[in-house]
């Protein structure tokens, strides 16, 4: 984890597999604690409330182009991470995940480990799509992955 800060292209790409990832689109249910308004509606006091990650996510006024993988979009013009409140797959506030900077942590390592010990690429004539079979927990369409050779080193 030491190398982390000098690998800020890699903890790009790591927060835009989580934006488009967004693995569990819908949050823990929230209940209102008193009447209230969201914009021009009313909502009253004990109204469940289903935060929808994605609509954050996946908003183009955020993020231009979402449905694009682009690390970049994190950051600067310096190639240095720059800081996205809107990057929230984690939830936000009282209710945001206990396991947070473990999760973070863990996907970083995982993921840096898989570019660093195998080479990932696209079968020749299968075009890899990005849109998600959606339910309460969001899982890619079926894809074909290749056997690496006797030769990889783990």
């Amino acid at each position: 984890m030491s190398d982390k800060p000098n690998l800020p292209y890699s903890q790009a790409v790591v927060l835009e597999i989580q934006r488009i990832a967004n693995v569990v689109p819908l949050n823990v249910l929230h209940s209102t604690l008193e009447d209230t308004k969201i914009g021009k509606f009313a909502v009253q006091k004990g109204t469940l409330i289903v935060p929808q990650i994605s609509s954050v996510l996946f908003d183009e006024k955020i993020f231009p182009e979402p449905m694009e993988f682009k690390p970049e979009r994190f950051l600067d013009s310096e190639g240095k991470l720059k800081e996205c409140k809107e990057m929230i797959p984690f939830s936000v506030g009282k209710r945001q995940c206990l396991g947070e900077g473990l999760a973070k942590m863990e996907l970083f390592l995982f993921v840096v480990n898989i570019f660093n010990k195998f080479s990932i690429t696209k079968l020749k004539n299968e075009n890899v799509s990005l849109e998600r079979n959606p339910g309460a927990t969001v899982s890619p369409h079926p894809f074909q992955l290749l056997r690496a050779t006797a030769e990889a080193v783990l």
